[in-house]
């Protein structure tokens, strides 16, 4: 089974109450038997004592803005001394090295499995990506558009930037792709982006451009990109985006490159409101998702749903919206359940589901909910939980191979425009793995190596 955030659940079309559910050990690989021994290990590190966080202890904040396997980024800020630099590990922070940063503000971050570092990065005149192999040098990427021209600097326009940055590698035939979008607030013409690190640097294109690329001779309208996913089991991309009824669109797009030559063939295979769905993976025949609903007719449809990817597109009406018609939910989140921990029931769930190997799962509410946090343990009975500090976050980074989940602070002023917090640099963050330990959930990620528990140490 390939590594995925959020795992199958049975046939059922709503679980019962404690209906179990099985996590694989993942990998890139097949599944080895466990010895004795290890299964001995499993079971003791399964039983050790942990409660139900009733309050979030977050600590102090830290300047982590993003990890992925043994990398940590972190932006030392401080605007009144004047100062601003980007700090790089390649230890889980024993050792550190620094960079003045003289390339903006840092929308998108990722580290390449073959130790290639990118970020996307916005000042006035627009966003550019820069890549770097020591740290030392950083790179301006090729960005090609997606009419195969060069990407022209747009001012005053956030590209590049994702919900969620990426904590795993995504391979297609061999070659890693970083695939990202546009969640843009104030623009229609969202890309679908994925990044190639070669031998030459890095290499980013536009895999499909709403507004101007053009399915069946014609064009789609989208806000912004809520997911832009590879399926390994089919072989095929998936692009979702948002905001209203008609800019929700699930996409299928299959990808080839021949010598050099990078081309798509994109089909709808639907829209509408009860498709506006995020943080997204797959099984062998479902796609797994997280409610982005907001319509007050689907107040009660909030959740964590999964649906067959050969049903995408059959659909039911439900005070006039759209809406899947053969979905099943891993968590079924009814509006009076949202009203416990969020305001008058409108916050969605888009920060993706956060699973750990000992059974804890951790779902977020985006901005427009309170600092309150779902978490449960071993099932899909979730509770809401608040933080001592009263505090929002719009995004979650990590695990790292320490088990290190990071959130990222966000408590926008109701006079802000939205472009003001797509950032990942000059916001605070959260261990939170540290915070769930120091609640009671005493073994929230503990032993956690990648995707895998390394059992023999």
């Amino acid at each position: 089974m390939a590594n995925t955030d959020i795992y199958p659940f049975g046939q059922d079309a709503e679980m019962p109450a404690g209906y179990p559910i099985e996590d694989s050990l993942n990998s890139n690989s097949a599944q080895k038997a466990l010895s004795a021994r290890q299964g001995k290990l499993l079971k003791e590190m399964m039983a050790q004592p942990s409660v139900m966080p009733s309050l979030l202890q977050l600590g102090d904040p830290t300047n982590i803005i993003y990890t992925i396997d043994d990398f940590m980024l972190a932006h030392e800020y401080d605007q009144s001394q004047g100062i601003d630099n980007l700090k790089f590990s390649n230890d889980l922070g024993q050792t550190w090295t620094t960079v003045t940063n003289t390339y903006g503000t840092v929308l998108n971050a990722f580290m390449f499995a073959d130790g290639t570092f990118m970020m996307a990065c916005k000042k006035d005149e627009g966003c550019r990506i820069y890549w770097t192999r020591d740290f030392a040098t950083f790179t301006e990427a090729t960005v090609i558009d997606y009419d195969g021209n060069p990407y022209s600097l747009e001012a005053g326009k956030t590209r590049f930037y994702i919900l969620k940055p990426r904590n795993k590698h995504v391979y297609v035939n061999g070659v890693e792709h970083y695939c990202f979008w546009d969640y843009i607030i104030s623009t229609t013409q969202p890309r679908m982006w994925y990044a190639i690190s070669d031998e030459s640097g890095v290499t980013v294109r536009a895999a499909f451009a709403f507004g101007k690329s053009t399915i069946n001779g014609s064009t789609l309208s989208a806000r912004h990109g809520h997911a832009f996913e590879y399926n390994p089991y089919d072989g095929y991309f998936y692009a979702l985006t948002g905001d209203s009824v008609s800019e929700c669109h699930v996409l299928k797009g299959k990808y080839a490159d021949n010598n050099g030559t990078h081309t798509w063939t994109w089909e709808r295979l639907a829209t509408g409101g009860g498709y506006k769905l995020t943080s997204v993976s797959f099984d062998e025949g479902n796609l797994f998702a997280i409610t982005d609903y907001t319509e007050s007719a689907l107040a009660s449809y909030k959740g964590v749903i999964s649906i067959p990817i050969d049903k995408i597109g059959l659909t039911t009406s439900i005070g006039g919206v759209v809406f899947p018609a053969k979905l099943r939910y891993w968590f079924h989140a009814t509006e009076a359940f949202m009203r416990q921990g969020s305001y008058s029931g409108v916050a969605a769930l888009s920060l993706g589901v956060t699973v750990d190997n000992h059974g804890w799962r951790f779902i977020g509410t985006d901005y427009l909910g309170n600092s309150k946090h779902l978490i449960a343990k071993n099932s899909h009975n979730f509770v809401w939980v608040d933080n001592d500090k009263n505090v929002r976050f719009n995004m979650v980074t990590g695990p790292n191979n320490r088990g290190d989940v990071f959130v990222v602070y966000s408590t926008p002023p109701l006079n802000v425009s939205g472009e003001g917090w797509l950032k990942l640099s000059h916001q605070k963050t959260y261990n939170l793995t540290e915070a769930m330990r120091r609640s009671g959930a005493t073994d929230f990620f503990e032993g956690w190596r990648g995707h895998c528990i390394n059992y023999d140490t």
